[in-house]
């Protein structure tokens, strides 16, 4: 026996024994720990699979930024039309709340599905004119 730790070998002995293994099992072994390397290298929580599913996210985060930006643009137009423009702030008078000047006349047209019959006298809110006999 030797002894790493000076004369008379008092502290540790190493012994010069092999350990004999079946080469089946050896192979077997290797193959698992190449398995689990590969399942940590895909799977684990810096894999590729993450990695890709990181990647498709931000190419969405992506696309909706582009998106919102072109709306913010256009929002931001906008409002610096009805900032500046009296027409602009008109229009969306008439168009969203219906107003009208005094001596215009509004124009309503009534499409009616098929299949659907009309309803005489059924008026509607914006309706303010008199009744039809």
């Amino acid at each position: 026996m030797k002894s790493i730790w000076g004369h008379g070998g008092r502290y540790l002995r190493i012994n010069n024994a092999s350990i004999d293994i079946n080469p089946r099992i050896e192979r077997a072994f290797l193959w698992g720990i190449g398995v689990l390397i590969a399942v940590i290298f895909i799977a684990g929580d810096a894999g590729l699979w993450r990695l890709w599913s990181a990647q498709k996210t931000l190419l969405e985060t992506e696309r909706e930024i582009a998106v919102l930006e072109v709306e913010t643009s256009r929002l931001q137009r906008d409002i610096h039309a009805l900032r500046t423009d009296p027409f602009a702030a008109e229009k969306v008078a008439r168009e969203l709340f219906g107003y009208v000047r005094p001596g215009d006349r509004v124009y309503r047209i009534i499409t009616m599905r098929a299949g659907e019959e009309s309803e005489e006298g059924s008026r509607t809110p914006l309706d303010n004119g008199p009744r039809r006999p």
